[in-house]
């Protein structure tokens, strides 16, 4: 019988230790609860109610899923660009602010990293002015809003750090037309987090089953995207979600890769633990022969996803940066499923990747 190697990466499963009913997370929080980050997107949208000859600018890396509300609402967009380190080239911005009539600029805290005091207080200078900022933090996990938020809407999505969903809109409050009934997407994906709970750990069932619900689910996430509140199941499970606890394994396992990775030439961390001030998505990193890489550690039951793929957008081509780093970037899992021997189950994947490619790269 083979040996069982433990899965690192993939979807979430429900895990006792993230959760105590002593905390209360939202006990001071304001906002908007929101089933995840489309809904709060829509919300933001419909209180924009932007005319017709307005546009919002939108950075050039991003997650094409994130564009499917502005398409559907028939809303106007135009992108600015963003450099290798994913700074916001602010010339850019500049250049379409004469060019255009913006209404709004959305920008993205990527992996869980703030933008640098220059181009905050750019933004803020634009806030001033009456351009309306919208924050993408749906890749850092919070609970209330922090002194380092500038936006006037501000945004996270749980389901990319938690096995459930949901979502806080910090901002205007005005918008009534929401729905409350729990949508397809989320029967689906609770179902399959619970198979994916026995099977991890106790053994039963098949991956087969899970996976193919995850796939079902993630389908059903994109129909139908109106503002829809957070279900009551799921906001509970939030409010007693242990933030210290999952912040603190995040940060030691990424402190632990940045040190084990340091003066390895073959792979280029983007952001240090320095800058860490959430609990932060990954260790990205860009990767020599990625897809190569990526492909590998997957068949050593490591998943290290790749935010985002931009080749087949046909706007991403007048991009080279963005695409640089769509096409070079990989995220390496380091949440609080693990610990440092599955770290080390990745640099030595690693490295010995590239020990068998050397000469070929």
């Amino acid at each position: 019988m083979a040996r069982y190697l433990k899965p690192i990466g993939g979807e979430f499963w429900f895990q006792n230790e993230l959760f105590d009913e002593k905390i209360n997370n939202f006990k001071s929080t304001e906002g908007i609860f929101l089933d995840g980050g489309q809904s709060s997107l829509h919300y933001i949208y419909k209180v924009l109610n932007l005319n017709s000859d307005e546009y919002i600018l939108m950075p050039s890396y991003i997650c094409p899923s994130l564009l499917i509300g502005l398409k559907s609402l028939n809303i106007n967009y135009v992108f600015y660009d963003i450099d290798k380190e994913l700074n916001i080239n602010i010339n850019s911005i500049e250049k379409l602010i004469k060019s255009k009539k913006i209404r709004a600029i959305f920008f993205v805290n990527y992996f869980g990293f703030y933008h640098n005091k220059e181009t905050l207080n750019y933004l803020s200078d634009l806030k001033k002015k009456g351009i309306i900022l919208i924050e993408d933090a749906t890749q850092m996990l919070w609970f209330n809003k922090t002194e380092s938020f500038i936006g006037d809407f501000i945004f996270n999505s749980y389901r990319k750090f938690l096995p459930t969903d949901g979502s806080i809109l910090i901002g205007e409050e005005n918008y009534e037309d929401v729905f409350d009934e729990e949508s397809n997407y989320s029967k689906i994906v609770n179902k399959a987090r619970i198979l994916k709970t026995f099977f991890v750990n106790q053994g039963c069932g098949r991956d087969e089953e899970f996976l193919k619900l995850y796939s079902n689910a993630e389908e059903e996430y994109y129909k139908n995207i109106v503002p829809r509140k957070m279900i009551l199941k799921n906001k509970k499970l939030l409010n007693n979600c242990d933030l210290n606890y999952i912040k603190n394994i995040r940060i030691n396992n990424f402190k632990f890769l940045e040190e084990e990775l340091r003066d390895f030439k073959y792979i280029e961390p983007i952001f240090k633990s320095t800058d860490i001030k959430e609990a932060p998505l990954g260790f990205i990193v860009f990767a020599k022969n990625r897809d190569g890489l990526r492909s590998f550690l997957r068949s050593n039951r490591i998943f290290a996803p790749v935010h985002w793929k931009l080749n087949n957008e046909e706007w991403a081509k007048d991009y080279k940066e963005a695409l640089f780093v769509s096409n070079n970037i990989l995220t390496l899992p380091i949440d609080q499923r693990y610990d440092y021997e599955d770290m080390f189950r990745i640099v030595l994947s690693i490295n010995q990747f590239y020990s068998e490619k050397v000469g070929v790269l």
